[in-house]
């Protein structure tokens, strides 16, 4: 029998199957229900290989393969003030289908980088984000359309689709 882990609390899965959204299982907000919703969103919104938007600013960097690590920026397809996407600090008022939606929106461009040989043009753009205290509009170019799917899971935050990263270019530094 597969278990759930959601919230530190273990939730037998054919729960959900009889449950349907009612709140069965004692959640304030169904977790299948709020990721469906914010699949379709995300779907929606992430069809090109180019993604224009405003980082908030976040950028990924793995763990996995050192010191071969997995780097890219993260950011939404939407110009803006985007800092509550990835700003925890932000989110005490907000519902947490909003903030999944926030996490699930940020789409990350993913290269391989080697952690021994840190000059590189990417890196280098990398910091420059990881810098900014405010949003820097970027542009990153895929090398395909990235798939509709996010994490969830309570090992790490949600995090939205990921692509193989062509190019990126910061657009706009405040």
């Amino acid at each position: 029998m597969n278990i759930w882990v959601i919230d530190s609390m273990k939730l037998d899965p054919s729960l959900c199957i009889l449950c349907r959204g009612r709140g069965w299982c004692g959640l304030a907000y169904c977790p299948v229900i709020a990721r469906a919703r914010a699949t379709l969103r995300v779907r929606r919104s992430v069809s090109s290989k180019t993604i224009e938007g405003s980082t908030p600013p976040s950028i990924f960097i793995g763990r996995v393969g050192y010191p071969y690590v997995r780097i890219g920026p993260a950011t939404p397809p939407l110009i803006g003030d985007t800092k509550i996407f990835d700003f925890p600090e932000l989110w005490i008022n907000h519902k947490i289908e909003d903030i999944l939606e926030y996490r699930w929106s940020l789409i990350t461009g993913i290269k391989i980088a080697d952690v021994k040989k840190p000059e590189d043009k990417l890196i280098d753009e990398l910091r420059l984000l990881a810098m900014s205290s405010k949003p820097v509009d970027v542009e990153i170019i895929l090398k395909k359309p990235p798939r509709p799917f996010m994490t969830f899971n309570e090992h790490e935050p949600p995090q939205g689709p990921r692509s193989p990263l062509n190019n990126m270019k910061i657009l706009g530094n405040p």
